[in-house]
């Protein structure tokens, strides 16, 4: 009975004294490693896609965030990733045209802040690109019957 005694007064010893520092039992668990990310973003017009580049300014991450894709506001995707010391990740979606698309990252536990990076974009559609080609016809074909005929085999 008298170890349980013990046993019981000290994890309450070890208890107040996290608490009266000012330190929750949470938080004397979680220690940053010192990672720390940044989110970039673009529309890529030829395209007319969202290009989100999540890079890692800090240490190497010691294990997995979180991120999160959103169209219109509904959640689309979302998943985890992991990135060394001075790497970069890149996420493209759509095209969706006229569409907000955010991208949200999450540092770190026991990040500074606790932030979580975000970016809304809404792109354009793709630039129209035309191309003309061109076809050289050998001297001596004059009959336009044969330029229909090279012409519709060229398509």
């Amino acid at each position: 009975m008298r170890r349980v005694r013990y046993v019981v007064s000290g994890i309450c010893f070890i208890v107040a004294l996290l608490l009266v520092g000012g330190v929750s039992l949470i938080e004397a668990q979680t220690t940053w490693d010192k990672s720390t990310i940044t989110l970039t973003g673009q529309c890529l017009q030829a395209t007319g896609q969202a290009e989100f580049t999540v890079t890692n300014n800090g240490l190497a991450m010691a294990g997995t965030s979180d991120w999160r894709e959103y169209e219109a506001g509904t959640l689309a995707y979302n998943g985890t990733f992991q990135l060394g010391a001075g790497a970069a990740r890149v996420w493209t979606f759509g095209p969706l045209p006229g569409v907000a698309i955010r991208f949200e990252a999450d540092q770190r536990p026991g990040h500074p802040g606790n932030s979580h990076p975000n970016l809304t974009l809404t792109c354009d559609p793709p630039t129209a690109v035309k191309v003309r080609s061109f076809l050289a016809v050998p001297a001596g074909i004059r009959d336009w019957r044969v330029w229909t005929l090279i012409a519709r085999v060229w398509r």
